[in-house]
């Protein structure tokens, strides 16, 4: 999972953060896809946000959320 992250604000918007999506095993061979919120690419404003990804397969098995933080310096 992606460590917590420091920015410094590029415009009034804050800063754009990007991350490799973290990989889950599936002890089924069907696979596991992760996804995060918010996903990477997203903006952060100013201050401390959380984000929160979690594994899922196609048989709606969801693991429990892993998080880190994205905080963006003025």
């Amino acid at each position: 999972l992606q460590g917590d992250m420091r920015l410094h604000a590029i415009s009034e918007e804050g800063a754009q953060a990007w991350w490799a999506l973290p990989t889950a095993i599936d002890s089924g061979s069907d696979g596991a896809t992760v996804a995060c919120s918010p996903p990477p690419g997203s903006w952060f404003p100013v201050g401390v946000s959380t984000v929160a990804c979690v594994g899922y397969d196609a048989h709606g098995n969801v693991s429990q959320p892993s998080t880190f933080t994205v905080t963006v310096l003025d």
